[in-house]
């Protein structure tokens, strides 16, 4: 199964989603739902969805304080958000960082000025992250379209924006 099928069975446990009744499409389709209705808050303390940015392509980074690898991909990462129509955001959660204040620390001490979105942990628990950084796709109709964990270079964003284009336009 591709990755983005699993995503959806992972997002159906959480759902309760019958997969035995529904085909990919109907989990793909449950999965995206339930993401886009979770609540987050940002670094400003704002309440935020991913259903704010409906109709455009997401480019989710989930990344750590304390995790390396993160910190040599930051900049081409804001480089790649700053010249892109994708909407860029950081996913960072209180489970692996401590708490709001460290990670408000680090978006300002890293002069991170893309949206984050800070939670408990339930967006990665969904997305199935099991290491940092990792990087999710959506379409604009909520469809996930790739994840990719490990670090990437500024090309390799611009690659993983093209191929996500090319598969929601299939």
């Amino acid at each position: 199964a591709s990755k983005d099928i699993m995503l959806a069975k992972k997002v159906d446990e959480v759902v309760e989603v019958e997969t035995d009744d529904t085909t990919d499409e109907e989990n793909q389709k449950a999965a995206a739902e339930y993401l886009y209705s979770l609540e987050f808050t940002d670094q400003n303390g704002n309440t935020v969805k991913l259903s704010d940015y409906d109709g455009k392509y997401i480019f989710i980074n989930f990344s750590a304080t304390w995790c390396s690898v993160c910190q040599n991909e930051m900049a081409d990462y804001l480089d790649f958000a700053h010249n892109t129509d994708f909407v860029c955001i950081y996913a960072m959660n209180t489970y692996s960082d401590g708490d709001m204040q460290t990670i408000k620390d680090y978006v300002a001490e890293n002069d991170i000025d893309i949206p984050v979105f800070i939670d408990d942990g339930t967006l990665n628990y969904c997305v199935g992250i099991s290491a940092y950084p990792t990087c999710l796709v959506l379409g604009p109709d909520h469809t996930p379209l790739y994840i990719f964990s490990g670090q990437l270079s500024r090309e390799g964003f611009d690659e993983m924006a093209n191929l996500s284009k090319e598969k929601y336009e299939q």
